[in-house]
């Protein structure tokens, strides 16, 4: 149904006008669907990030622990070293300290003959 007033076909304008409103409207859910999926593309990439760079925090943990417990190694290498060398000074020292006891009587009955 076409309405003519003055030429002017009221029909294909509000077809028109209808037409121009839906490709608008699509139009700007097609923009708005786009920013969001930038706005998520955005956060997924700062949460990538996010991870990344903890990943390099824990690698530098973890190399730093690694140099302690090398650290810690040594010391306790060269702590044991030395430990060996006390109960081996001490023992030298318990043996001749058996060998005072055992010829202490010895010695005095020698001198008391």
């Amino acid at each position: 149904m076409e309405l003519n007033y003055n030429g002017f076909e009221y029909s294909r304008s509000a077809n028109s006008a209808r037409q121009f409103y839906e490709m608008s409207r699509q139009k700007e859910e097609a923009q708005r669907a786009a920013e969001r999926e930038k706005q998520e593309s955005i956060e997924r990439e700062k949460r990538i990030a996010a991870g990344a760079e903890a990943s390099i925090a824990q690698i530098g943990i973890l190399e730093k622990q690694v140099e302690y417990a090398q650290k810690q190694k040594e010391m306790l290498e060269e702590k044991l070293e030395q430990s060996g060398r006390y109960n081996r000074v001490m023992m030298i020292i318990t043996i001749i300290s058996t060998f005072a006891a055992i010829a202490s009587p010895i010695v005095a009955i020698l001198v008391s003959r």
